[in-house]
């Protein structure tokens, strides 16, 4: 994947749109749980988040899209959703775990990624969306060490049309994790009202707008009949994007999600690998999949 650059290469320009990303914070209305609180003063969001963006770990990774690795991939705190299965929980609850990421990585880091080979830079989360301002802040920050490199963004695309037209400007690629196919398994389960038309609108508009667009959807136990297969049936719409279905689910928030009285996303324990294949195969011979971009788990799959 080799997408046309759209990010402000100019600092002025770049500048603007950070300075521009940063007043949203004023009265946040960066997702669709529209906040309106002053981020920019010290109160919190929902998703925990205040004035400054942080990062908890960063490093070269080569497990993801082989159309993106090796990526230099930049994981933030916080987070607007609150997925019962979450590996990330901790510092989704509590963003202040990580380090500002205005101090890092460092900007020698970034230079040692770059001659290490990553293609491009990566954020992903908790949710970079909430993040905006501290990604935009980071890129201003580090112009000259990020010039020329692919800009990857990572989100649940559970965003604000604030959001979206900023993601469009900067972003080189927008790897966007679709969830749910419904909206009850949606509320239930990560505390998103409202989830599957807004995030549908949001990816037909920037479709609409030209991004450059991977799509994911976590398999999960469970789930086959009331959300994947409604998202591959949306998915219809966008048949040549690319649509990575990844088997690797594991219940890390079951236990957490059953003390606090809401249930797990199956009540099932992990897969084990057979059942991984069994269920990717079942899912590829579905109508709903024959005319899609289907990968699976990275690899793009060769039909017969």
């Amino acid at each position: 994947m080799t997408p046309m650059s759209r990010r402000p290469e100019d600092r002025v320009a770049l500048s603007r749109l950070a300075a521009r990303t940063q007043a949203a914070l004023t009265c946040c209305r960066l997702c669709p749980l529209d906040c309106r609180v002053d981020r920019s003063r010290g109160e919190l969001g929902i998703c925990g988040l205040g004035p400054g963006a942080n990062s908890y770990k960063a490093f070269i990774h080569r497990g993801e899209e082989r159309a993106l690795i090796p990526s230099y991939t930049i994981y933030l705190t916080g987070c607007n959703l609150r997925c019962s299965f979450c590996s990330e929980r901790p510092i989704v609850v509590d963003p202040s775990l990580g380090r500002p990421l205005s101090e890092w990585p460092s900007r020698e880091q970034l230079a040692a990624a770059r001659r290490s080979g990553a293609r491009n830079l990566h954020f992903v989360g908790g949710e970079p969306i909430v993040n905006l301002p501290g990604i935009l802040d980071f890129l201003v920050r580090h112009e000259v060490a990020c010039r020329g490199w692919p800009l990857v963004i990572n989100t649940n695309l559970y965003a604000s049309p604030v959001a979206r037209q900023v993601l469009l400007e900067v972003a080189d690629v927008i790897v966007a994790d679709l969830k749910w196919g419904n909206e009850a398994c949606a509320s239930r389960l990560s505390s998103a009202p409202g989830y599957l038309p807004l995030v549908l609108d949001n990816l037909a508009w920037l479709v609409a707008g030209g991004a450059s667009l991977m799509l994911r959807h976590l398999l999960v136990p469970g789930h086959l009949d009331c959300c994947t297969r409604p998202l591959l049936g949306e998915m219809g719409a966008w048949p040549t994007l690319p649509l990575n279905l990844m088997t690797g689910y594991v219940p890390f928030g079951s236990s957490d999600a059953s003390a606090s009285g809401q249930a797990g996303p199956a009540e099932a324990s992990m897969p084990t690998l057979g059942e991984r294949r069994a269920l990717t195969e079942r899912i590829l011979a579905l109508p709903e999949a024959q005319a899609l971009n289907v990968w699976v788990d990275g690899e793009a799959v060769r039909r017969s």
